[in-house]
């Protein structure tokens, strides 16, 4: 088992690679590809793991992006164009456009006083019940010990 650090110069070219200690590990720069990696001991054995390079990831996901974009803006001038020629299946049935539009016109319920009164009785009887209910649950659980 070997427990020593990674080779600074490959035998082909010396000044490819840079390493740099950090942490008990090295980061290992390759001069010529621009890449770096991670290197620690595993198991005895140096294993350098590839560092993903930020800058591609966010290059790839724009393109990703773009392209999702494009097919989302595609999918509304085809909506748009089949609304506007009144083609009932251009649009999808559960589609936000396909349902009638809600209206709260209707007014809610206007309570009396005489109601209130009896909402607030009710709330106040339902509270003092539910703060005796958790003092029992308390007391039982003092009691054995939990």
């Amino acid at each position: 088992m070997q427990d020593t650090a990674p080779s600074e110069t490959p035998a082909a070219d010396p000044k490819r690679y840079a390493l740099v200690k950090v942490d008990g590990s090295y980061l290992r720069l390759d001069r010529v590809a621009g890449t770096i990696a991670f290197c620690k001991p595993a198991n005895g054995v140096w294993r350098c793991m590839p560092s993903p390079d930020a800058e591609e990831a966010y290059l790839n996901e724009i393109d990703r992006l773009r392209q999702e974009n494009a097919a989302l803006r595609e999918e509304v001038s085809a909506l748009r164009a089949g609304a506007d020629n009144g083609d009932s299946d251009s649009v999808r049935p559960g589609h936000p456009s396909a349902e009638a539009p809600r209206s709260n016109t209707r007014p809610g319920p206007e309570l009396s006083q005489k109601d209130e009164e009896q909402l607030d009785e009710m709330l106040s009887f339902t509270e003092q019940a539910m703060r005796r209910f958790f003092g029992l649950m308390r007391d039982l659980q003092r009691e054995t010990g939990q």
